[in-house]
């Protein structure tokens, strides 16, 4: 509560500036209003009172500006955790009352026996006397508890619970909410929540319980239980209780929130849908269709779909006939002889262990030695030059290109391993104070600036790699990892999984383990929309062709963008014993009678091919980064079921996952492949904790911009160890004693992933005159 009405206070002072991009930036660039906005983030108070009032004024609007939709994102975000927040514990506390009355009384007949006796023997007495001892008071009590209990709707109760807390806490926020946001909606449909959020703000400093009768009270809203609880009977007639109805309104409001069905003026990533897609789409829509191999209409889009779709069903059908399969075999089965069907997939065997890699590794140890971590960063530097990606925000450079490399190389170092400047400084004694390396960072270390570096090292594993050892490299994997954080800031959440607060950091890494992409997410966040964006926002060399994912990594609608984003989703899905199969067409049930039991509807082409031309905006829209990836893909979410696109891409994501789950079934080569990409970034996973091992792997700042700057470090950091280490693997393998011995296994399960070669501790020297820890050959 108390971090919303700050955001709220931090947003009517903004407002209160009176700037406006048109009157101030008519004529200035995105990205030169968003270099101006960095300049002056690195901007103490004293540094900006020192430059002349012309350029401080131009600094301090383009931050006033940005800040603006930022903080106006935030302000959503808080007001729809806390919207949550209600209904959670809500949720608890109906839990817990459930809970104490879960136990049901026992032997309920033998306690009427002994009662009707004793009422019997003793007529004329009285309960107490006589009930009472028969039955006991406690046995009794619990009786009618548990009969109230089987008497209410849990519904209602929770409703009626929701309203409790509401009122009695929660309801100060929304006088400063409703008079800050302003909430617009484009669809007809939502203008009763419209018209329900006016009546609300029209009345919230009302202290009377009810609304006056001539006021109209949306009937629209007042869907399923919460009419009964909104409208209650008065003297005259009906009559709206007001608390009921806020509490109506919050809960509407934050589902089309969610689904930017109802979007917030002056924000940014709930801004209007419309403005996230490309404008002047009818004078590209030709060109764009041209740019990525699309057909024109529909039609040749979805036949190629249609026949994919049933080819595959055709396979596996005739898969599943097969006299003679081996024990991995899939098989539909019946449990319990009834209609529906379910999948038996074998469990993976493991593969054995592999003694060359052992020995080879073992020879990179003895060859090579240990190297210090701060080395290896400053060899990748060597070998990439990502130093010249990194240039001040500010009009001049005065540090000497060594001196601000020698710089770069601690804060990335310190940053990296979560050390934090000030050890790093105490222990590398660089030349400088901390409050230069502090500067150093400000000015010089931005995300975008690691980005590039990132994409840079990336490209040259990519070039110093030989193909017939790592392969061609045309398939990634993504997942996520939790990382410990600050809670006092709105990146950070409470995982239910991990069972503490943190943040997520979503990897995209290929399975020769080369990280092309990362991105600091909250634990509540949508994976699939991490996954897109990392596989088109990577800018890197890589071309991705295949993704595996795990269970929330996936979804229909992710199926659908992928088809049209030019890369094949495999998913290892955690329920696949349960999934379906849908027809290409009505009347093909009776074709495939071995499927019995798995099979459900058709596909429904024409909901495809009517929101075809939509779909493809949208994707254009993901692909040329006109709008975030999460922001376009809100709108596809369960709140959102109706919307005609979400319902077009659901359908296309249905017959392409019945396409790939036909192949996955039958081949166990492809379920090992996707296993095993999997654990490629498992194994990422668990070299981050022995990189990022400063502050007990916490991320130790409530700025989310320094969050991602840490993450960002770290990425370049171990792209940095997976570099060296492809080098040194490959000049062992030149020597004679492995020639001939590495066998076809032995190549696809070799990593460059390993860390027995570093020491990430002990005293920190930056020696950039040190020859080459790559020449040190034995």
């Amino acid at each position: 509560m108390k971090t919303l009405l700050d955001e709220v206070e931090k947003l009517r002072w903004i407002r209160a500036v009176g700037l406006s991009r048109e009157r101030c930036f008519p004529a200035v660039s995105d990205k030169v209003l968003a270099l101006l906005r960095e300049r002056a983030r690195a901007e103490n108070a004293g540094r900006m009172n020192r430059h002349p009032r012309p350029v401080r004024l131009t600094l301090l609007a383009a931050l006033l500006l940005a800040r603006q939709g930022e903080v106006t994102d935030q302000t959503v975000r808080t007001l729809l955790e806390l919207i949550g927040r209600i209904e959670k514990r809500a949720d608890r506390m109906i839990e817990k009352r459930f809970m104490r009355n879960l136990q049901k009384v026992l032997g309920k007949t033998r306690i009427l026996y002994r009662i009707a006796a004793a009422a019997t023997a003793n007529p004329d007495g009285t309960v107490r006397e006589v009930v009472y001892p028969a039955a006991g008071e406690e046995v009794l009590a619990r009786l009618a508890a548990e009969a109230a209990d089987e008497d209410l709707d849990f519904e209602v109760v929770r409703m009626q619970v929701v309203e409790t807390k509401y009122r009695s806490h929660y309801r100060q926020m929304m006088k400063p909410v409703l008079d800050t946001l302003r909430f617009r909606a484009d669809n007809p449909a939502h203008k009763p929540l419209l018209n329900g959020i006016e009546l609300v703000r029209h009345y919230v400093d009302s202290k009377k319980s009810f609304y006056p009768e001539h006021e109209s009270i949306p009937e629209k809203l007042l869907t399923g239980r919460w009419r009964a609880l909104v409208m209650q009977p008065g003297p005259d007639g009906e009559r709206a209780a007001k608390h009921a109805f806020e509490v109506c309104v919050l809960t509407k409001l934050e589902r089309a929130l969610k689904c930017k069905e109802v979007w917030v003026e002056g924000a940014y990533r709930f801004r209007n849908p419309v403005e996230d897609l490309p404008r002047d789409w009818e004078t590209v829509r030709v060109e764009q269709y041209r740019r990525r191999g699309l057909p024109l209409e529909p039609v040749p889009f979805l036949e190629k779909v249609r026949q994919e779709m049933t080819a595959e069903l055709e396979t596996f059908h005739a898969y599943l006939g097969r006299a003679v399969r081996g024990a991995d075999a899939v098989e539909v089965r019946h449990p319990g002889g009834g209609e529906a069907g379910v999948f038996h997939v074998p469990p993976l065997v493991r593969r054995p262990e592999r003694p060359v890699l052992t020995e080879l590794k073992g020879r990179v140890l003895e060859r090579f030695g240990i190297h210090d971590l701060l080395d290896i960063l400053v060899e990748a530097d060597r070998e990439v030059g990502f130093h010249r990606f990194f240039e001040t925000s500010g009009q001049r450079q005065i540090l000497s290109a060594q001196e601000a490399r020698r710089r770069l190389l601690l804060v990335i170092f310190s940053l990296g391993t979560n050390l934090g400047l000030k050890r790093i400084h105490t222990a590398a004694s660089p030349g400088c104070s901390y409050d230069d390396l502090r500067y150093f960072r400000d000015r010089y270390v931005t995300a975008p600036a690691v980005r590039r570096a990132i994409a840079a090292l990336v490209n040259r594993i990519l070039e110093r790699r030989n193909p017939e050892i790592w392969g061609e490299g045309t398939v990634c994997a993504s997942d996520s990892k939790q990382l410990g954080a600050w809670d006092q800031n709105l990146v950070a959440e409470w995982h239910p999984r991990y069972r503490t607060r943190g943040v997520m950091v979503y990897w995209h890494v290929a399975t020769n383990a080369i990280c092309i992409y990362s991105s600091l997410k909250t634990c509540s966040s949508s994976e699939v929309s991490a996954m897109i964006e990392g596989l088109v926002r990577h800018d890197t060399e890589m071309r991705v062709e295949r993704n595996f994912v795990d269970s929330h990594g996936q979804s229909e609608v992710a199926f659908g963008f992928s088809r049209f984003l030019t890369f094949e989703l495999m998913p290892r899905l955690k329920r696949i014993k349960h999934e379906k199969l849908y027809l290409p067409d009505k009347g093909l049930r009776s074709d495939f009678p071995r499927l019995a039991g798995v099979l459900t509807r058709p596909i429904d082409w024409s909901i495809i091919a009517d929101q075809y031309d939509e779909m493809v905006r949208h994707v254009v829209a993901v692909a040329d980064g006109t709008g975030p990836v999460e922001s376009i893909l809100r709108r596809f979410n369960s709140y959102n079921r109706s919307h005609p696109t979400y319902r077009a891409f659901a359908e296309l994501g249905k017959a392409l996952k019945t396409t790939f789950l036909c192949r996955y079934l039958r081949e166990p080569a492809l379920r090992q492949e996707v296993h095993e990409g999997l654990n490629v970034v498992e194994n990422w996973n668990s070299i981050v904790d022995f990189l990022f091992f400063g502050r007990k792997s916490e991320l130790a700042t409530n700025d989310p911009e320094a969050q991602e700057l840490g993450v960002l470090c770290l990425h370049l950091l171990q792209n940095a160890l997976i570099l060296v280490n492809t080098v040194m693997l490959e000049r062992v393998l030149q020597e004679q004693r492995f020639a001939g011995r590495m066998e076809t296994e032995d190549f696809r399960a070799l990593t460059p992933l390993f860390t027995a070669n570093v020491n990430p501790y002990g005293d920190f020297t930056l020696d950039l005159d040190r020859p080459s820890i790559l020449e040190d050959a034995a």
